[in-house]
């Protein structure tokens, strides 16, 4: 039989055979690929299991600006890292949870099971393989990009193009580190104010995410007459202006009215969030308050006629 016509008869069969290797080689290069990228990730289920020889050198190169210089630093924040996420691979929630600073869980997770419900069960619902850098280390905040992905083993699933992106940062707290998630970098206090016709506001702290500021402030009315500091619709009139001059609007949207409403001699206690993502390039300068309503229910009357207002600066 010629081979012709061994081929003509086979041609299915042998080209069935040839798609099957192929995909099969496909699979075997895809693998190495995953794994070899997935090299640097975590294979430890709980800290416990970590290799005592790792170090974290090429992951305490920072992608944005600074450095970490200190070995024993660069050595303590990667085995933190590593700690949390290999908690959370282990369904060590308790543990997990444990690692939060302080300012994270009144801010984001004031209990375990909310730590459990808005991030734990969102992101290590199944098992995971991650890696990390850091991303920036300015000012004694130091803040790490983490990709966590699908975990292979578990899946069954080859390749990294999809993952989720965290960013991690480490805070002090007495004699100890702990981490915040969430979005969430630091804390600033402040012991800022600013004063005028017998309205005080003062700006007691800010809380710092990747994509955005809280300011909280104490505002005192000594006045007879309740005052509103901005307009909901009106976003220009509350802002946070930084050290080059950039200005960043508040998202007043969010609130309702009654939120910037302060009664007539009272103090209230106001958060607001700015649209001013954190940045290791700049720093905020002064909140600007441009157009504070001095007398609430006269402006009520008629809003579009009504003209007496105060501006008032806090410098911080």
């Amino acid at each position: 039989m010629s081979i012709v016509r061994f081929y003509n008869r086979n041609r299915k069969t042998i080209w069935l055979m040839i798609i099957v290797i192929l995909f099969v080689l496909f699979i075997i290069n895809a693998l190495n690929n995953f794994y070899a990228k997935r090299s640097r990730s975590s294979d430890n289920s709980t800290s416990q299991q970590l290799n005592g020889n790792k170090t974290y050198v090429n992951e305490s190169q920072a992608m944005v600006q600074g450095q970490i210089t200190s070995e024993k630093k660069q050595q303590e924040f990667g085995e933190l890292i590593d700690e949390f996420l290999g908690y959370c691979n282990n369904n060590q929630v308790q543990e997990a949870y444990g690692l939060l600073s302080n300012n994270c869980r009144e801010k984001l997770y004031p209990t375990q099971d909310a730590f459990y419900n808005e991030y734990y069960s969102k992101i290590f619902d199944s098992k995971k393989s991650y890696d990390f850098q850091l991303w920036s280390a300015i000012d004694k905040t130091y803040v790490y990009l983490v990709k966590i992905f699908e975990d292979m083993l578990s899946t069954g699933i080859a390749g990294d193009q999809n993952y989720i992106q965290e960013y991690i940062s480490i805070v002090e707290e007495g004699s100890q580190y702990r981490v915040n998630v969430g979005g969430l970098v630091k804390n600033i206090e402040y012991n800022d104010s600013s004063e005028k016709n017998g309205i005080k506001i003062e700006v007691v702290e800010s809380d710092e995410y990747m994509d955005y500021t809280i300011y909280h402030f104490k505002v005192t009315n000594n006045t007879t007459k309740n005052i509103l500091l901005g307009l909901i619709d009106d976003e220009d009139s509350i802002n946070v202006e930084d050290n080059q001059g950039n200005e960043f609007n508040a998202g007043l949207m969010e609130q309702v009215e009654d939120d910037l409403i302060v009664g007539a001699n009272s103090t209230k206690d106001i958060e607001i969030r700015f649209n001013r993502s954190y940045s290791t390039q700049t720093e905020a300068r002064r909140i600007n308050f441009t157009n504070i309503i001095k007398d609430y229910d006269a402006f009520n009357q008629n809003r579009q006629a009504y003209e007496d207002v105060v501006e008032i600066t806090v410098n911080l």
